[in-house]
């Protein structure tokens, strides 16, 4: 006879799993099945340690998916998670896996990988771990998926969906990025890049399995604007690089973003951002931290002290920054800009310099 139902993760569950759904599933709208072996990669490269315990007593991480396809990450992360705690010889806090049912979670907008999503993990002993049939890009308040309510965060988005903007039906969610896609774009992966830190608590740690050209695009300003998010809002611990033969259905480049959230409050990208103020309009840059900043930004765009202040003291002819390398080609974009009619030469170039400190 066969057994179907295990207590715990098994092998022969995941392999049949993936040679079923490699055959009978058609891989598309960005869809594609990450292998095992790299599910398991990115599990064991995560720091369970770190998230799991906390001075004298141990926190059972809530764990999401947010693009969960047929279960992978997850059932992946129980093993993982449960592991740890045979590891530290207190299995009992997870026993017969029934700290699943508040901690382990996965959104699947395919209703048939939902299903079965659903399958593997109740064959796999996580029967009671929530699968919502719905959109990663979605809050579920009423099913406990909300903003900054997660530990751990792992998932292989979709990306290169055509035109999805204007299917994108959102009832309890925003993203300051949908501003830079068109109506035709493809990029969905930026949504899901700002998604991560929507979902993820301060301290909290994500593996994302996103397209390579997530990080070097420079064409598309929603690309350039998913960067920032992720400087924002993240320590980067590491980059993953795979080849074009790593997910046999597309031939994309992919990288796993290892990512840590910063703490907060204070939320750092605001006092960067009151720092960016005080060097942009005021010579009187007392504190630490204020001086450290501009000296380390002067010295990465190669621009003297002394230049720098002739664009923030109002007393001092702006022209004068036309003969710096840096400056003249401010000087070029301002003349082709329609902020021309708003701003002034000094304004113009303020604003940009903000943007990039």
């Amino acid at each position: 006879h066969y057994r179907i139902v295990y207590p715990a993760k098994h092998q022969f569950l995941g392999d049949l799993f993936e040679k079923l759904l490699n055959k009978g599933f058609k891989q598309n709208e960005g869809q594609f099945f990450t292998p095992t072996p790299i599910t398991r990669f990115i599990w064991d490269s995560l720091p369970l340690e770190k998230v799991i315990h906390n001075k004298d007593k141990y926190n059972l991480p809530r764990v999401i998916d947010y693009a969960c396809g047929a279960g992978h990450f997850l059932t992946e992360g129980v093993e993982a998670i449960n592991a740890y705690f045979s590891h530290i010889n207190n299995p009992d806090l997870v026993k017969n896996n029934s700290w699943v049912e508040n901690n382990i979670y996965g959104i699947e907008k395919d209703y048939r990988l939902a299903r079965v999503s659903k399958v593997s993990m109740f064959m796999n002993g996580a029967g009671g771990s929530n699968i919502i049939f719905g959109d990663g890009l979605e809050n579920y308040p009423e099913k406990s998926i909300d903003k900054n309510s997660f530990d751990i965060l792992v998932a292989n988005p979709p990306y290169a969906v055509k035109a999805f903007k204007s299917h994108l039906k959102l009832k309890n969610n925003d993203f300051e990025l949908l501003k830079y896609v068109s109506s035709d774009g493809s990029e969905i992966e930026t949504l899901f890049v700002e998604r991560i830190a929507q979902l993820v608590k301060p301290k909290g740690v994500s593996a994302v399995v996103l397209p390579s050209s997530i990080l070097s695009n420079n064409s598309n300003s929603s690309y350039i604007a998913a960067r920032e998010q992720l400087l924002k809002y993240f320590y980067i611990h590491s980059i993953v690089c795979f080849g074009s033969k790593t997910f046999g259905s597309t031939g994309t480049n992919t990288v796993v973003l290892f990512l840590e959230k910063r703490d907060e409050p204070p939320i750092r990208e605001k006092i960067v951002e009151d720092s960016a103020n005080l060097i942009l309009n005021s010579l009187n840059v007392a504190e630490w931290e204020d001086k450290e900043i501009k000296a380390e930004y002067l010295k990465q765009i190669e621009v003297e002290n002394d230049i720098y202040n002739i664009l923030i003291d109002e007393n001092k002819n702006i022209e004068d920054l036309k003969v710096n390398d840096y400056f003249k080609n401010y000087f070029v974009e301002y003349e082709k800009s329609k902020q021309k009619r708003k701003l002034d030469i000094r304004q113009y170039i303020k604003n940009r310099e903000f943007e990039k400190i």
